[in-house]
């Protein structure tokens, strides 16, 4: 079933069906009635542009016992989103602040991270970064819980990612999430960058004895590649922490070939783990 709504109320009868597999709403508001009973059968459920409250939102996943794909593109309102589900293997999500996350049979996983910017003050950090001596990395999680711990990640095959590099926060949201996965084996970045490199975390990442290892990481694909040094220093922490890494494929931005073989260079150069690493420019 597809439903565009406009402006208006999703209809609380529909909610009440036990007969619908897929669901798309585009637009509108959504609001989950006090005698909800779930929708037992709904398998595919897509949100674009929906205005619906974080307790909505998770009360509804709650009630969708076999929900296998869950996509919410701007749904309006939650700086938190909570999803809970024991059956959802898919989701792709975008504009939020904060996840909280409970599927453990999730397999893949796509998340845009280019929402943060008007949440960071980079003088609130830097104030952190120095008076508190601490490093960048613990800063951040001093101010920014961005996702709430928890085993979601142990059977995360497939990690779609898009990043702001040269966007303190988008870049931290980004550590965040490549830090958590334990079985993925596919890791797909698509950045926009800008070119001036602000800190750069990835550096303190490296330096910092980290015990993130991603030892079934198969594949990589960064594309949108600018080849700043945040860029860089990113490539080379995922290459130091992949032991069995095959290829790593990266797509510069257009009119960035020339910038792009020198860092060919730099990351041929770049201490690797696993010698059967192929990395390509294309």
């Amino acid at each position: 079933m597809n439903l565009t709504i406009g402006s208006a109320y999703v209809p609380t009868n529909l909610l009440a069906s036990q007969f619908i597999v897929q669901m798309k709403v585009c637009g509108g508001a959504l609001v989950i009635p006090q005698n909800f009973q779930g929708l037992d059968k709904l398998e595919t459920l897509d949100l674009n542009n929906v205005m619906c409250s974080p307790d909505d939102l998770e009360n509804l996943i709650l009630g969708c016992t076999q929900l296998n794909e869950f996509s919410a593109s701007t749904v309006h309102d939650p700086d938190e989103l909570k999803i809970h589900s024991n059956s959802l293997r898919c989701l792709k999500i975008e504009n939020f602040k904060h996840l909280h996350l409970v599927a453990p049979l999730l397999h893949d996983a796509s998340f845009n991270l280019l929402c943060f910017e008007d949440n960071c003050k980079d003088d609130t950090i830097y104030r952190k970064f120095i008076e508190k001596n601490l490093e960048l990395l613990e800063a951040m999680a001093e101010l920014y819980t961005i996702l709430t711990p928890n085993s979601t990640f142990d059977h995360l095959v497939n990690l779609s990612v898009t990043v702001k590099f040269g966007d303190l926060l988008s870049e931290y949201a980004l550590f965040c999430f490549v830090e958590k996965p334990k079985a993925i084996q596919s890791l797909k970045i698509k950045a926009i960058s800008s070119r001036e490199d602000l800190p750069n975390i990835w550096g303190f990442a490296i330096l910092r004895d980290s015990e993130i290892i991603f030892d079934q990481l198969l594949m990589v694909r960064f594309d949108g590649f600018l080849g700043t040094a945040n860029e860089l220093s990113f490539l080379t922490y995922v290459l130091a922490a992949s032991p069995v890494l095959k290829n790593m494929t990266i797509v510069p931005v257009e009119g960035q070939l020339q910038k792009s073989t020198r860092t060919y260079r730099k990351l041929l150069k770049s201490k690797k783990i696993s010698s059967q690493t192929a990395i390509t420019f294309v």
